[in-house]
């Protein structure tokens, strides 16, 4: 470059920037020594490393291009490689690190110095100085960052000559990255003085310019090959070449095109290509995480955009996996005996340990399943659209029921973390460890000695964090019933409480490797025991505490006092705090039998925050999810609320199959399915209102004008009653005929004899009505005649209804009795899934509470939190599984109904449930043809 300056001669300002550059090399070069005394062990910045920068550009550039740049842009471009470490000189920066992230910064006083002193001749000095500054600034800068700021979009005339900013930017930091060869270490000196070599990120830097296998460049392309044995130095060229490679994209993207001078838009640097590979000896391998197409053709593009969109996706996504791996060793083991497919049927010991440090952001989910090995990893991690578990067939009888069904789930977990490591081991071939740094599309993998644990462990470093008490609400949320127990651990409570306890190995308790949370899991059981061992006197003391606050507060038989804290002080702790005291409450009791309980109260209170104190220093730190059978969701099989004329309860009778069901009221009836064989677990209540003997979809109170001296009033049982004012007139007219009462399909209370049809054209008549809507059982009061003709049905007049259990005044008899609606639930192998399962049920007013395994799993869509809608796979799940369900629960219901003997039909046992979804409309039509088809 400068050669190409020199042979210009065309001006004196030419041959006079020629020569500066000739006295500004002399002056630079001893400068750029010191950087070798305040960073002893880097790689070389001296002299050779700006010469070379020069020569980079210049062999890059072609001939076209390098005409194209002006004599006041080459002279500003070389005076920029030379002074842009600079800044590494300074000897009087105390915060040598900072010295190095921010020399470039650094470099601006030098620059301005050596301009004032040695440029002072040249009227535009100062102009020279600004750009150069910008230029050496702008080599240490984010890129986005440089290409929006407006100075790099400046243009300058010095002369006559144009000076662009951005244009010596782009070259400077090309040819800064592109400085890749062996001159820029010394292996001679580093045998030789090892000691002289102290960081280890330096070290790495040097021994990674002893690697290059090829490297050739040009104005037609630049070409690098290396070959690494060390997996850090793999981390460090695939880095640096892709900011090389990112640096040509922009220059000829964003610069050229839309930034520059008209004269350079089609000017270009070469293009980069590259190679690294692991050397033959290494212990590592490379694996390439790409959006591609699998050999089926299944999509896998821009995945964690539009599928996993919730925050905790990759939570759920990483247990599901790893509960897959621990069932799957035991249907691979064929010393189990598996009779049925649903895994919830196998007694699964083994458990999944889901570990979080709030601290340091860190979460962890192991399992002692089956494991990966080298091809496992690789195909089933870092593979779109394919599964490791979805074809295993390893019995006759059934396959093998996985939950991941894509094989895409740990995509979600890319854009979550920072770091990804991996360590897994499958019995009878090596360790595998595998690591994938944050925005990095590749992932290295390590073998390493086979372990006697099987399984496998993922570690994240999250870039969201969160608190344990917000990973523990989604976990119990969305975690039930799973297939295998989960164990959940707080990372940072059970380092704390260790340092207390001391039973994980010296200096383990700041450890956060893979390894030492292994240890962890075989450890902590023991560390809650003994947690709780040791809180158990505080436990007692503080369960003994709140009996002397109740005795304390009693105001009768305060003489007493003494003796009852005597016998409670006695039966604490020997080692606790409260026999440790005892004499001191046994005599501040006496004195507050006096009316004196000012120094008890205050030893109370002293003693209670003594116990809180020891008790926070053994905190809890662990909760289970167990894997145990749904336990019954109501203490009944058959329960029967009657409600009497003001629509009150009246009475609650439980399991009475043997009594007919008089007057009005709700039945509820549970039903449990369990059918292992074919993955259905599901537990149903049903409930139905009657009315004198038969299921209504409503009760009416009906209240006559209360001036009236001989008002009366009472319940209505209306099934789809359309003219209430004319059956009511009816009812008067035709009271006497018994034969009228026998047509009726609902029975109006009997009203008196002494009115007829006339008197009720004068009277004012309000309802309160029951109805079923919703799911609920919902109650409207002062409903007026007009209203209610004219509305029907009810719903749209239910603005003002309330649910019926959270007004309905109980007995004191029946106080504490839970009779609300539950809100249905429906899991599939252990997780919460987005489905209401009373679309599949739409049986009277209830609830159910569900878990579907093996066969009886929904087919999900991409996501695996939400029914794949697609119609066909609907209806096949309604004919293998739905109907099962609805078939053993409508039985049920008909055999107790009929056994208590209320009649029924097909209209008064369903009940519609507002969702357009094909889901419930398959369910509702299903369900009519079950019933037609029983009744």
């Amino acid at each position: 470059m400068y050669k190409l300056l020199e042979a210009r001669k065309e001006d004196s300002f030419t041959i006079s920037l020629a020569g500066s550059l000739l006295n500004m090399e002399t002056a630079v070069a001893p400068v750029l020594e010191f950087i070798k005394t305040n960073f002893p062990g880097f790689t070389e910045h001296g002299i050779q490393h700006s010469l070379r920068i020069i020569d980079y550009i210049n062999d890059i550039l072609s001939d076209d291009f390098k005409d194209r740049l002006t004599d006041v842009e080459i002279f500003c471009f070389i005076m920029s490689a030379l002074f842009h470490d600079i800044g590494m000189t300074l000897t009087d920066i105390e915060d040598k690190e900072k010295q190095r992230s921010c020399h470039h910064l650094y470099a601006r006083e030098p620059i301005i110095q050596y301009c004032e002193k040695y440029l002072g001749m040249y009227s535009e000095h100062r102009r020279i100085r600004d750009c150069v500054v910008f230029v050496c600034e702008a080599h240490g800068r984010d890129i986005e960052e440089l290409y929006s700021d407006e100075t790099f979009r400046k243009n300058d005339t010095i002369q006559g000559q144009r000076l662009r900013y951005g244009l010596l930017a782009v070259l400077l930091r090309t040819g800064d990255l592109m400085d890749l060869e062996e001159g820029r270490t010394s292996e001679f000196n580093m045998h030789l003085n090892p000691s002289y070599y102290q960081n280890k990120i330096s070290i790495e830097h040097h021994e990674r310019h002893l690697e290059l296998t090829k490297y050739n460049y040009s104005p037609e392309g630049i070409e690098v090959g290396v070959k690494t044995s060390n997996r850090e130095r793999y981390k460090i060229w695939n880095a640096w070449l892709k900011y090389l490679d990112n640096e040509i994209m922009y220059a000829n993207t964003h610069y050229f095109q839309s930034i520059g001078t008209h004269d350079i838009k089609k000017l270009r640097l070469p293009g980069l290509s590259f190679e690294i590979k692991p050397d033959p000896g290494a212990n590592f391998l490379v694996e390439e995480i790409r959006f591609q197409l699998d050999e089926e053709g299944a999509l896998w593009d821009i995945l964690t955009k539009n599928i996993y969109t919730n925050q905790t996706d990759y939570i759920r996504e990483l247990i599901q996996n790893a509960i897959d791996a621990v069932l799957l060793k035991y249907y691979s083991d064929e010393s189990n005996v598996l009779e049925f497919a649903s895994p919830r049927s196998w007694g699964v010991k083994d458990r999944v340990y889901v570990l979080y440090s709030a601290e340091k952001g860190l979460l962890y989910v192991s399992d002692t399943g089956i494991g990966m090995s080298e091809e496992g990893i690789k195909n089933y991690l870092f593979k779109a659209a394919s599964s490791g578990y979805k074809l295993k067939r390893g019995r006759s009888s059934f396959a093998f029921p996985a939950i991941a069904k894509f094989g895409i789930g740990f995509a979600s977990c890319l854009t979550k973390a920072d770091k990804i490591e991996i360590s897994s081991q499958k019995t009878g071939e090596k360790k595998i460890k595998a690591e994938i740094e944050g925005k990095s599309t590749i992932a290295f993998i390590e073998r390493h000695p086979e372990s006697d644990i099987t399984g496998t462990t993922v570690k994240l470093e999250v870039k969201n964090r969160f608190s344990f008490k917000e990973l523990e609400e989604y976990l119990i949320l969305t975690f039930r019933y799973p297939s295998v127990p989960i164990a959940v651990i707080d990372l940072d409570s059970l380092y704390r409480l260790d340092k207390s306890l001391c039973l994980l190995p010296r200096g383990r308790q700041d450890d956060y490797s893979i390894e030492n949370i292994l240890t962890v899991i075989q450890e902590y059981e023991n560390i809650e025991k003994l947690r709780k061992s040791t809180i158990h006197k505080y436990q007692l003391d503080k369960r003994l505490l709140e009996k002397i606050i109740i005795e304390k507060q009693e105001d009768r038989k305060k003489s007493m006092l003494p003796g009852k804290i005597k016998l409670l002080t006695e039966a604490a702790d020997p080692e606790g705090i409260i026999y440790a005291r005892r004499e001191e409450f046994i005599r501040l009791a006496e004195k507050a039998a006096q009316n004196d309980d000012v120094q008890l109260s205050k030893l109370i209170f002293n003693v209670k925050g003594e116990i809180e104190l020891y008790m926070s220093q053994y905190p809890s730190f662990t909760f289970p999810i167990d894997n145990g059978r749904i336990m019954d969701i109501v203490d009944y099989e058959l329960q029967c609320v009657k409600i009497n004329n003001n629509f009150n309860t009246e009475s609650i009778q439980k399991n009475r199959l043997d009594q007919k069901c008089k007057g009005s009221g709700i039945l509820f009836i549970k039903t449990r399915i369990d059918k292992p064989e074919s993955g259905i677990e599901w537990q149903a209540v049903n409930a139905f209102l009657f009315h004198r003997g038969e299921l209504v979809k409503s009760l009416v109170k009906v209240y006559s004008d209360p001036d009236e001296e001989n008002s009366r009033d009472g319940i209505l049982g209306l099934e789809q009653l359309e003219d209430l004012e004319y059956e009511t007139k009816l009812s008067y007219e035709t009271e006497d005929s018994e034969d009228y009462y026998k047509s009726m399909t609902w029975q109006p209370y009997t009203y008196s004899q002494d009115y007829s049809a006339q008197d009720y054209e004068s009277r004012d008549y309000t309802f309160n009505i029951i109805y079923c809507d919703e799911n609920e059982f919902q109650i409207l009061y002062n409903v007026s005649l007009y209203d209610f003709e004219n509305s029907y049905p009810l719903p749209e007049i239910s603005n003002n209804s309330f649910r019926f259990f959270q007004n309905d005044l109980i007995s004191d008899n029946y106080a504490g009795e839970d009779l609300h609606i539950r809100k249905p639930v429906l899991y599939q192998d252990g997780i919460l899934l987005n489905i209401n399962p009373q679309v599949i049920l739409p049986l009277g007013i209830g609830w159910s509470v569900c878990n579907l395994t093996a066969d009886a799993q929904f087919d999900l869509n991409a996501s695996r939190h939400e029914l794949n809608m697609n119609i066909d796979a609907i209806e096949s799940w309604m004919d293998r599984t739905g109907r099962i369900i609805q078939e053993e629960t409508a039985r049920h219901c008909i055999d107790v109904l009929q056994k208590i003997q209320l009649d029924f039909t097909v209209s008064s046992l369903i009940q519609t449930i507002e969702d357009d979804s094909y889901l419930a409309r398959s369910g509702l039509r299903s369900m009519k043809e079950v019933l037609n088809r029983l009744i």
